[in-house]
């Protein structure tokens, strides 16, 4: 992570020539607490011999010192360049500072919590929470270190960080380690220059740190070893909670079907995908097929899920672990904890969010041991709180990049420099969109994006991101001058935010869903607010339309080709808008969107006719077909819609997906169509016909060739990976069709690709190369979720944009 964005001046520094001796105040912002920065300043201060001092000062780290030209430049050289491994740092603020009263040899001072005018503020990185390192890995495993299996060993290069903060600057006062007061062995090595724990502000061992213990499902507490208990209840096929470094975690042994079984009643999961941890990277290679991309993502230190090609060798997972797809996630041990409970494990085990369903993760200790004790047989807990909650991170390698799909634990917040053009900036405050959410601050210094949130269809998630909200604003001292939301006006989030616009008196606005994913997407990749018009492809499960669009008659956005840029965009594509039957149910059970679409494209009486005897169809009709005819002739609660994701969910039914009457998750018949294709070996084939109406204002993406097609390869009982193949062939011929006619009557600069949709590595893998081979500057998603997770923070650069433009033509 070494390396800084750039170097200030804030008044330039006359340092004098040769040796005569100058005093300076240097500024220094990034990932610079918690990371060893201090301790590092002093060694090489002493080496250069520059005298002075090093604090914390709110998020960054005040350096004041006096030295002759050299190597006060050579200082600043190495703090700009080659800081620590675990530090970034973003920026290098110097000036003179004649008035500093300097004594000889160098010390780290006492952190300074109150803000200083003379010092710049915004916002700034927050040091997140890092997986264990090599060194505290040797030592948790020597017999002979007095740390040997200490289940909470850490040093200035790893460890908790955020999830155990408690407001800035980070050290120990202000962190859930405070209660722990330092033995006389640790307090010797905080203590001393030369000991790689020196000022490490998370240190203890067994004497002075956490305590682990475990208790039964009674709720009665079991003597002997913790670790040992937990492993000899999960090798009993039991359920244990396991407090993890963000929240508690659900683990059971992989290997043992009956035990997923009852983790998936207990916790009312069906069918959605777990995750599993194994110890090390040999296992990890056993059961899935690692790219160099994947390997590195999977050893970082941030310690992620990273999703990946099962092995369909060997077959070592029981199909329960992720049920209908091809693609598993799989991480390695995130703590020490993890590291020793993993230790004698030659197998993977299921580690999962420690929640009831549609509950925020549990993080208390008394709260776990009421909410998850009909899931739990067992928990594993210690005594030092988490501050935050932080699920585990998600991220898949696409094209050589590894994009997160969830941020979470070592990701979140996340900081972001703003582009160019955006200088002058507003304080913001974007409050996302009702799934996936998460919330976002923006103001001249930078953009932080929050940890996942969840899903806003249950009150306690809505707590929970209104608190993660509030811990943000208190953080950063955050006061927005505007407050944005989602254009949907049934969402919870837009609520939130009108709320919060009324109680600090700033105006709130509305950001249309597709524009906000096309925002985080130019912002993610650093456009420049001058960068011109782009052509968004923005393709998601659905967004509320603007509703003053004269050139739209349906309310429910999902296939859009969008022509613009940070403050406005337009539409000039669209996927033929079809009915939702029953709205949001829709979204729920695929086979009203089957129904819809073939309804829509052919009209079910011709589907009965020539293809009644087919085994989908004769699926189909066992619904309730007429009445949900009746229900789209009269429009009621039948919304039209141009939703990609609801052609990937009518696909999926009628491929195979929903034997039961709904889907259990969000996203469960895109991912189903996706591992179908993923799993088509053979010639090279040609896409489904897709095609294009160009007899309007705007362009159509039109679906009665394809599903003839599909149709008649399910009369042909033609295997479902070809036809899954098929689709998404046919699907991106139509998508590069639809940019390349928009190109010929539209001027832009660059082709983003965003929206949910774009989870989906083979669409996008083939898009891209496709379009790279025709010319296009393709911009794609790198640090901020293609999903709704990105959303607040498109809407904050659009609210940003739009703010300066209007003080701009003021």
């Amino acid at each position: 992570m070494a390396g800084c964005d750039h170097i200030t001046m804030m008044q330039q520094v006359p340092l004098s020539d040769g040796k005569a001796l100058n005093t300076v105040t240097i500024c220094v912002k990034g990932v610079v607490q918690g990371v060893g920065f201090r301790p590092w300043v002093v060694g090489l201060a002493e080496s250069m011999g520059v005298s002075g001092r090093v604090y914390n000062h709110q998020g960054a780290v005040i350096i004041e010192c006096r030295g002759d030209t050299s190597s006060l430049s050579d200082l600043i050289e190495h703090i700009q360049n080659r800081p620590p491994a675990r530090a970034h740092v973003t920026s290098v603020d110097v000036r003179e500072g004649l008035d500093l009263a300097i004594s000889s040899g160098f010390s780290i001072d006492q952190s300074i919590t109150k803000k200083c005018v003379s010092l710049p503020e915004g916002l700034l990185p927050i040091t997140l929470d890092f997986a264990p390192c090599d060194l505290c890995l040797r030592e948790l495993l020597d017999p002979d270190d007095r740390r040997y299996r200490y289940p909470f060993i850490s040093c200035a290069d790893c460890g908790p960080r955020y999830s155990i903060m408690q407001s800035a600057p980070f050290d120990r006062e202000r962190t859930s380690m405070s209660r722990f007061v330092l033995c006389h062995a640790c307090a010797e090595e905080y203590g001393d220059p030369r000991d790689r724990r020196f000022h490490a502000q998370t240190i203890s061992c067994h004497q002075c740190g956490p305590k682990l213990r475990y208790i039964n499902g009674r709720g009665t507490r079991i003597d002997g070893d913790p670790i040992g208990l937990a492993n000899a209840a999960l090798k009993r096929g039991e359920i244990v909670a396991l407090k993890g470094v963000g929240g508690f975690q659900l683990v059971v042994d992989a290997s043992n079907g009956s035990a997923l079984d009852r983790l998936r009643k207990r916790k009312n999961r069906p069918h959605k995908p777990f995750a599993l941890m194994v110890r090390n990277v040999e296992l990890a290679k056993q059961i899935g097929q690692l790219s160099r991309e994947d390997l590195n993502a999977l050893t970082s230190v941030t310690a992620p899920i990273v999703l990946i090609r099962a092995r369909d060798s060997g077959k070592m997972l029981p199909d329960a672990i992720a049920p209908g797809l091809r693609r598993i996630g799989v991480m390695l041990p995130s703590s020490t904890l993890h590291c020793l409970l993993l230790g004698e494990w030659e197998t993977p085990l299921v580690v999962t969010s420690g929640n009831v369903s549609g509950a925020p993760l549990c993080v208390d200790n008394n709260a776990a041991l009421v909410e998850l004790a009909s899931i739990a047989d067992g928990f594993l807990l210690y005594d030092r709180d988490i501050e935050h909650r932080l699920d585990d991170s998600v991220v898949q390698c696409v094209n050589g990049d590894v994009v997160p799909l969830r941020l979470g634990r070592g990701y979140a917040p996340g900081y972001f420099s703003l582009p160019p053009g955006f200088e002058k900036a507003p304080s913001v405050l974007a409050m996302g969109a009702d799934l996936k959410n998460s919330v976002c601050l923006l103001d001249k210094s930078g953009v932080v994006l929050s940890p996942y949130n969840g899903d806003f269809s249950d009150a306690r998630v809505i707590e929970s991101g209104s608190t993660r909200a509030d811990e943000l604003l208190n953080h950063y001292d955050h006061h927005p001058s505007v407050v944005t939301v989602d254009a949907h006006p049934n969402y919870f989030s837009t609520a939130e935010g009108f709320k919060r616009g009324e109680v600090l008196g700033v105006e709130v606005w509305p950001v249309q869903h597709h524009h906000a994913h096309l925002a985080a997407c130019l912002a993610d990749n650093g456009w420049p607010r001058s960068g011109g018009a782009v052509l968004g492809v923005v393709l998601d499960g659905m967004g509320y339309g603007p509703p003053n669009d004269s050139t739209d008659y349906n309310a429910v956005w999902g296939g859009e080709l969008l022509l613009g840029g940070y403050e406005q965009c337009r539409r000039v594509t669209r996927f033929k808008p079809v009915p939702l039957p029953g709205g949001d149910m829709a979204a729920k059970q695929p086979w009203r969107n089957a129904l819809a679409h073939l309804h829509a494209a052919i009209g079910w009486t011709n589907v009965q006719a020539d293809y009644g005897r087919v085994s989908a169809i004769q699926r189909l009709s066992l619904f309730p077909v007429d009445a949900v005819l009746s229900m789209m002739e009269a429009k009621i609660n039948s919304p039209l819609s141009s939703s990609c994701g609801r052609l990937f969910d009518a696909v999926a039914f009628l491929l195979g997906a929903g034997s039961d009457e709904q889907m259990s998750y969000e996203g469960q018949g895109a991912m189903y169509v996706q591992s179908l294709a993923e799993g088509y070996i053979g010639d090279e084939l040609s896409g489904y016909s897709f095609d294009i109406d160009n007899h309007s204002d705007l362009r159509e993406v039109v679906f009665t060739n394809f599903w003839q097609e599909l149709l008649c390869d399910l009369r042909a009982s033609i295997k479902p990976e070809i036809m899954a193949h098929k689709f998404h062939l046919g699907l991106v011929e139509v998508l590069e069709q639809s940019v390349r006619q928009a190109g010929d009557e539209y001027d832009f600069n660059a082709v983003v690709l965003s929206g949910g949709v774009f989870q989906n590595v083979l669409i996008t893998h083939e898009l891209i190369r496709r379009l790279d081979k025709g010319g296009y500057n393709v911009l794609t998603h790198k640090n901020v979720p293609p999903n709704d997770s990105g959303i607040a923070f498109g809407q904050a650069m659009i609210a940003a944009a739009r703010w300066i433009g209007m003080k701009e033509s003021a």
